[in-house]
């Protein structure tokens, strides 16, 4: 399941969050995936956000969090 609490906008989910970093051409790539990525079946691909590109950060696509815990497909977002 999940919560949504308004007044923080944070988005709080029963699905396992794994966070890391990935390095390329000498710099880091931060990343977190909401859901397992090896539990997933047969065409349920995982939802890979896309922000806006250089200066803007993740942090507007989180309310896809649940996306995860609804529909069994993890949500991977990355900055």
């Amino acid at each position: 399941g999940w919560l949504v609490c308004a007044r923080w906008r944070t988005i709080v989910t029963d699905a396992p969050v794994k966070e890391g970093f990935v390095p390329f051409r000498g710099h880091r790539t931060w990343y977190r995936i909401v859901g397992d990525l090896a539990t997933v079946r047969g065409g349920a691909f995982p939802l890979l956000t896309l922000h806006g590109g250089p200066g803007v950060c993740h942090d507007y696509l989180e309310s896809l969090t649940p996306f995860a815990a609804l529909t069994g497909r993890p949500v991977i977002f990355y900055d």
